[in-house]
Parts: structure tokens; sequence; C-alpha cells
């Protein structure tokens, strides 16, 4: 799966949703003004973990390619064989 189809399929469930997005947001001030230091790390945890999640997407993206050449390589090896 696509790290940027994953942030538009965000994108698109929080335009469809105005009430929900804003609670979330209105949550996220709250913790922003009463807990600073939970919602700071928390957003250090979210970055975290979007950068794996980028990382894991991105190698796995990679190996579908190159698992895809290698088939590919194969069919035309065993077409040149038979002819």
């Amino acid at each position: 799966m696509d790290f940027t189809a994953v942030i538009n399929e965000l994108v698109t469930y929080f335009r469809e949703n105005p009430y929900i997005a804003g609670a979330l947001g209105l949550f996220f001030l709250f913790l922003l003004f009463t807990k600073p230091k939970l919602f700071f790390s928390a957003v250090v945890l979210v970055g975290m973990l979007a950068g794996v999640f980028y990382l894991i997407s991105s190698l796995a993206s990679t190996g579908v390619s190159q698992k895809g050449k290698l088939f590919y390589k194969d069919e035309q090896i065993q077409k040149q064989d038979s002819r």
C-alpha cells in the first residue's frame, strides 16, 4: 500500500466528517494546553510510527517490483528455451 494513498484516505475521511475532525482538533488543543508534555510525546510517537510505516511500505513496494522483474525475466528465458 502506498503511503500517499493512506494520507489521501485520511484527508478524505476528515473532509467527509467535519464534526469528527472538529472534535478531534478540539481534543488536541485541550490536550496541548492542559498537558503539553503528553501532547508532544504523543506527537513524537505518531511521527516515529509514521516514519516506520513509510519505511515498511517503501521497502515492500521495492520488493514487489523486484519480484515482478524476476518473474518477467524468467518468462522471457522460458520463451527463448522453448524456441
